[in-house]
């Protein structure tokens, strides 16, 4: 746990609301403070934490279910989001890991999937753009329903196709 002395040269004062003779000195890197999390840029996030990986380790042992660290879903913002509850995140604990694919999905698939039926109202702190691993995403959807065809499979020998209606 990093402790920040609040006693600086720094202008930045905040009064505080129940005294108005308490007053609190900012560091400059400090953005401002609420509810007990230093707003600060990435940048000084990631020197304050030493690394990514620190804070990713961070964010394992407080028990969330986050990708791999070198997942391209996986940056500082995202870890901080996980951190404080912004975004989607869901306990290691509660994760159903699945066993056996029987369709394969692209990644993007899953995205949609997951996106469309689950959380169409969450941010999931990821995009199209940067999507993490099958396995995570596989994992997310398994929890979240085991009844999903890529597990079960298809109920016919035939293969599945879509044709226009009009």
């Amino acid at each position: 746990m990093m402790n920040i002395n609040m006693e600086t040269n720094n202008p930045n004062t905040h009064n505080n609301s129940n005294n108005n003779n308490n007053q609190i000195n900012l560091p400059a890197f400090i953005l401002s403070v609420n509810n007990g999390m230093a707003r600060v840029t990435s940048k000084i996030a990631n020197a304050v934490l030493y690394n990514k990986m620190n804070l990713y380790r961070m964010i394992k042992d407080l028990g969330w279910y986050i990708p791999e660290p070198e997942s391209k879903a996986v940056t500082s913002e995202y870890l901080l989001a996980i951190q404080r509850g912004t975004i989607f995140r869901i306990e290691s604990g509660r994760i159903i890991p699945y066993r056996e694919e029987v369709i394969k999905r692209k990644k993007i698939d899953l995205y949609i999937y997951l996106k469309q039926e689950f959380l169409e109202n969450q941010d999931l702190g990821y995009d199209s753009t940067k999507l993490p691993s099958r396995k995570y995403l596989l994992n997310i959807i398994h929890t979240l329903n085991s009844k999903y065809e890529v597990f079960t499979g298809v109920q016919t020998d035939e293969k599945i196709v879509e044709i226009p209606l009009q």
